[in-house]
């Protein structure tokens, strides 16, 4: 029977391990707070022992894969970007050798870059692209931080970086408006989310809308 996979998304707060059969499924996972910025210098082998050292000592055979911020300037070790268009050959061609404490290889998977008029990167959104299949389309994966990304003839061909849940956090809990915002019932998310797409298709962009909430508030109609 084929050996499973050890996969790590390994961000910058938080780190996730999934055990995946051969057939994708996911059999067994865990979830840490101990992202890259925790870990001390030198501390990556004691660290990933413990997040998924019980899945590695279960599983001696699987090979690991680590993805996210685990492979940048300030992770384990430093997988250089790979330029877009990038195939998932070519992103795993670029993966990096890594050693645990007890010898077991681990292999550290690069990010992508994207240089279209402004140089933008990402770390390990390309693994969840790659996930959702690579069918032509354009995948979108809100965060902190979202990505669009463009999927072409099996390869992704470019992507754009967003601000999006940094500036929602900016304007909760920093701007005019946090004095405003309060938590929505339950039964408000789907007005609420109609009422977000029709201010987005009007014109005057983001700041116009965010200015708007606040009028719409004065004037009874929020």
């Amino acid at each position: 029977m084929p050996s499973p996979l050890i996969a790590l998304d390994w961000g910058t707060t938080r780190a996730r391990a999934f055990l995946i059969g051969e057939d994708g499924d996911v059999l067994d996972k865990r979830s840490a707070d101990r992202g890259i910025q925790s870990v001390p210098a030198g501390g990556f082998p004691a660290a990933f022992e413990a997040i998924a050292g019980d899945l590695r000592r279960a599983n001696p055979e699987a090979a690991i894969l680590l993805a996210g911020m685990v492979g940048s300037r300030n992770g384990w070790i430093e997988a250089p970007y790979v330029a877009c268009p990038a195939s998932p050959a070519e992103i795993a061609a670029a993966g990096l050798r890594v050693t645990l404490d007890d010898g077991t290889a681990a292999t550290v998977l690069p990010g992508l870059s994207c240089d279209e008029g402004a140089f933008d990167v990402m770390r390990g959104e390309e693994t969840l692209v790659v996930g959702l299949g690579l069918g032509d389309g354009i995948a979108c994966l809100p965060g902190t931080h979202s990505k669009w990304a463009q999927v072409e003839g099996g390869r992704i061909t470019r992507f754009a970086s967003f601000m999006t849940g940094e500036v929602y956090g900016l304007l909760r809990e920093h701007s005019i408006l946090s004095r405003l915002a309060v938590e929505p019932a339950e039964e408000d998310a789907v007005e609420g989310a109609r009422r977000g797409l029709a201010a987005a298709a009007r014109l005057g962009g983001l700041l116009n809308a965010a200015f708007a909430a606040r009028s719409e508030v004065l004037a009874g109609r929020m």
